[in-house]
């Protein structure tokens, strides 16, 4: 996720930060507004703001929920 500076799985804390983000967005669409930058990570993964639906009208910005 763009903007996002969370630890790696196996650091401290990369857990609970992969548990929390599960909670928010399993199971739900997702909607992508990749960067226009900076497609690709170093790690080769694709960089993007990611959305969820928060009711009819509006999304959730998932970076800063």
């Amino acid at each position: 996720m763009a903007d996002i500076d969370a630890p790696e799985l196996e650091e401290p804390g990369g857990k609970e930060a992969k548990e929390a983000l599960t909670a928010l967005v399993l199971k739900k669409k997702a909607y992508l507004d990749v960067d226009d930058l900076y497609v690709m990570d170093k790690y080769n993964r694709l960089i993007a703001i990611v959305y969820i639906r928060h009711n009819e009208t509006h999304l959730l910005n998932v970076t800063y929920s």
